[in-house]
């Protein structure tokens, strides 16, 4: 009798406990609930992109490259590619100024021919009016389809050294421009991940536009079209447009997980929801920090990146119960503004070097600063964006040297180790332009 008594009442417990968990449950869904559309709707009113059709429109049918792009992808053999650029040291090699081995020049020639359609699909696109996809309609994207992009990007570059050690130099100029135009096409995607790899593609064409250019002899006039391929402003400021692409995929990942009929996530629904309306506040104060100005953003940026980096234990706790895809924890800024800016330093180096070739092929002699090409050839000087001071300019006989800091701020004379890596990941040394004809 005792016993039946006391499992009674041990029942009666925890049907009390469960009902109490279910109204808690119950009131927190409710108050999460109301969070998330306070969230949307106030950021509606502002006028935030909530969804992806708010992101911009389509290009039309008939003037987008992504056909072009697409048709490219199914055609390329990734096999023969990653043969000839086994363990990216013959890239890498090339890159460095190296000297090109004859069975390194036949392998990546091999590949070339292989992929030769492919790779004339993708220099056809850049005749296209934008790059935009008609045919995407959400944010989700899986980085692995831009990754054949990358390679024949590579192979590109490539090809237009190859030209140029052939003696055909104007070839591999045209080859260059053409890789350009289309990597450019690419910013019409709004997603940050359509723009990370554009900026390590771009990086790849603006060393290997270098080495076609180092030390040969070129006809001014196939310099002038490369000042509109390499305008800096173009890449300029699309970190706010990242935030925003992110922000409708963070909804959008977010709102198909609680429509998920699972148990386990019906019971920490709220929480799910508490977590995303955290996460989507995240980028209100990235966007907040892109609007600061320069000599602020920077600090305001580490500040950020060292908050979202140290995480509280329940935030830990929490980010488990979100999707797999938003699972990294908050967004950091600091590794997408450093890749804007070397590029940005890349691309004015670049401008720079040419207008001086340009300058030379007239004068006779190298310009004897960068601005000494105002307002001729460039509207006004560029700046280091890691100094927000005129690039390092070297001229003497045995050519030119143009460098940026680079993200540790100091002179290492123009030293650049551009591994493949280090084009797409962070490093300390500097962003350099050099053109060693006499």
């Amino acid at each position: 009798m005792f016993a039946r008594k006391t499992f009674g009442w041990i029942f009666i417990i925890l049907l009390a406990v469960v009902a109490v968990l279910f109204v808690v449950r119950a009131i927190w869904n409710s108050a999460t609930n109301a969070s998330l559309e306070r969230y949307l709707e106030k950021a509606a009113a502002a006028g935030v992109p909530l969804k992806f059709a708010d992101l911009g429109p389509a290009c039309p049918d008939n003037a987008t490259a992504a056909p072009l792009w697409k048709a490219a992808d199914a055609l390329l053999d990734l096999g023969s590619l990653k043969v000839a650029a086994k363990g990216g040291s013959p890239i890498s090699e090339w890159l460095n100024a190296g000297p090109i081995e004859e069975s390194v020049r036949a392998a990546f020639a091999a590949a070339i021919a292989k992929n030769r359609r492919a790779i004339d699909l993708f220099l056809e696109s850049a005749d296209r009016a934008c790059g935009r996809d008609p045919g995407r309609k959400a944010a989700v994207r899986d980085p692995r389809d831009l990754m054949n992009r990358l390679w024949a990007v590579r192979m590109i570059g490539a090809e237009a050294v190859l030209k140029a050690k052939a003696g055909d130099v104007n070839g591999g100029l045209e080859e260059c421009l053409k890789g350009l135009k289309f990597v450019r096409l690419a910013l019409d995607e709004p997603g940050l991940i359509d723009g990370l790899v554009s900026i390590s593609e771009m990086k790849v064409l603006l060393v290997c536009l270098g080495r076609v250019l180092d030390g040969n002899i070129v006809d001014p006039k196939a310099l002038h079209p490369f000042f509109d391929a390499l305008l800096s402003e173009d890449w300029r400021g699309k970190f706010g447009r990242y935030v925003r692409s992110e922000r409708v995929f963070a909804l959008e990942t977010g709102a198909t997980a609680l429509r998920s009929g699972r148990a386990a996530l019906w019971l920490t629904r709220p929480l799910l929801r508490s977590r995303l309306v955290k996460y989507l506040g995240v980028f209100d104060e990235m966007d907040r920090i892109d609007g600061l100005p320069l000599a602020e953003r920077g600090r305001a940026i580490l500040e950020f990146d060292r908050r979202a980096e140290n995480p509280s234990w329940l935030d830990r706790f929490s980010e488990r119960l979100l999707p797999q895809e938003l699972r990294a924890g908050d967004p950091t800024m600091g590794a997408t503004a450093l890749k804007e800016a070397t590029l940005e330093a890349l691309m004015d180096t670049a401008r720079i070097g040419l207008a001086a070739r340009i300058y030379r092929a007239r004068e006779g002699r190298w310009p004897e600063s960068a601005a000494a090409l105002i307002p001729e050839f460039l509207a006004k000087e560029p700046l280091d964006p890691f100094t927000g001071k005129p690039f390092i300019y070297r001229a003497n006989e045995t050519g030119i040297l143009i460098y940026s800091l680079g993200a540790n701020l100091k002179d290492d004379g123009g030293r650049g180790t551009y591994q493949i890596t280090q084009l797409v990941m962070p490093k300390d040394d500097d962003w350099a332009w050099r053109d060693s004809f006499r």
